[in-house]
This record gives C-alpha cells, structure tokens and sequence, in this order.
C-alpha cells in the first residue's frame, strides 16, 4: 500500500512538474519564428521560381523565365534534394504547370496560377515545368 501512495504522488508530481514546464515554454504563434526561410520577393518579375529548404535554417532558389524542359541545372535538383515550395511571379497572366520528369513527362498536381506560393509535398520533386495553363 505504501508503494502505491508514494506511486501515485511522484506520478501526480510529475504531472504537474511537466505541465508548469510545458506552459512556461510555450510560444504565441504570433512570436514563433518563420517555418521555413523563403522571401518570395528573391523571385523576379516574369519568373517561376522553386526553393529547397534545408534544416529550416537556409534556402536555396532556382528560376526559371521561359519553358523549362529539365531542372537539372539547378545544383540541387541535380543532387537529388526535395523541391520545398514554387513561386509563379510571371507578368503574362499565365500558369505554370510542373512535371515529374524532365521533357514534360508526368504533370504533377494543379496549374500554378500568376502570383501563387504553393508548398509542396516531400515526395515531389518537379524535373521540368511549362507555361501552359
């Protein structure tokens, strides 16, 4: 019977110990710090642009103004690392579609509309991208 009291207090000790440290450490979501760190304003006029995020700590851009049949001069598309998010900044009204291999092979989820961030899933890795939509 001693054991289950002196049980019960340290697990009720524990408890409380546990939830005075998690509030004393909890931020608003207003002062959080940024996610990921992309400025879209990197990204020129009539450009489409795509962003790796390593560690959440730095980003890597790549651009695009015309048609792009292969994003392998992209150093680390090249190095088989994630596409993290795109920006469409282009000037002419038009989409951009992206695809899953080089040469517009495999179109990968909706149109990105003129002025659309989209954050993209881990698992895409666009290799080409067309103005088409």
């Amino acid at each position: 019977m001693l054991i289950r009291s002196r049980l019960a207090r340290f697990t009720a000790t524990a408890a409380v110990a546990v939830g005075a440290m998690t509030a004393s450490t909890a931020v608003p979501a207003s002062a959080a710090p940024a996610a990921f760190p992309i400025d879209k304003s990197e990204c020129p006029a009539q450009y489409f642009c795509a962003w790796h995020v390593q560690d959440n700590s730095y980003s890597e851009m790549c651009k695009w103004k015309d048609n792009a049949p292969s994003w392998y001069n992209c150093s680390w598309v090249a190095d088989g690392k994630f596409t993290y998010a795109v920006y469409n900044n282009g000037t002419s009204g038009r989409g951009v579609t992206m695809y899953r291999e080089a040469n517009y092979h495999s179109a990968i989820g909706d149109c990105v509309s003129k002025g659309e961030f989209v954050r993209l899933a881990n698992n895409y890795s666009p290799l080409s991208s067309k103005w088409n939509c």
